[in-house]
């Protein structure tokens, strides 16, 4: 089967058609950028996360501002995106961190599948109903 037939059919028979986004988030330091990167990646968040250095001008608590700061980019399913919001806010070191997030409306298909197949929660036995156990002879 090919990666793009697999990522199709992750959940059983039932095809996956899960839509994707990307999420923007900025930090201060590659340190930073790279422990957040990790953390999602190893948690199944995102399938994949970019970071590019950037200056970044803004206003704060009424003063101007101009910071080096780090761009990351990560590419997620929609349904995970909720969960990555909240594993950013508890890991991010910023009071207040920039989450934006942007539906991917068309795309290299089998870029698309394979985000999809990265992030895809698999179904653990807990999950799964078990007949047996829930039904009843009369």
């Amino acid at each position: 089967m090919k990666l793009n037939e697999a990522a199709r059919w992750v959940k059983g028979n039932k095809p996956v058609t899960d839509p994707l986004c990307l999420i923007t988030t900025t930090t201060d330091s590659i340190e930073n950028a790279r422990a957040i990167a990790a953390s999602l990646l190893e948690n199944q968040l995102a399938a994949c996360v970019h970071i590019y250095p950037i200056e970044s001008h803004y206003s704060w608590q009424g003063n101007l501002a101009c910071d080096q700061e780090f761009s990351l980019h990560i590419k997620t399913a929609a349904s995970r995106c909720e969960e990555l919001r909240i594993a950013l806010c508890k890991i991010h070191t910023y009071e207040i961190p920039q989450i934006i997030q942007l539906d991917i409306t068309t795309g290299h298909e089998p870029y698309l599948d394979w985000v999809r197949q990265a992030v895809a929660q698999q179904e653990s036995p807990e999950d799964t109903p078990d007949c047996d156990k829930n039904s009843r002879t009369t």
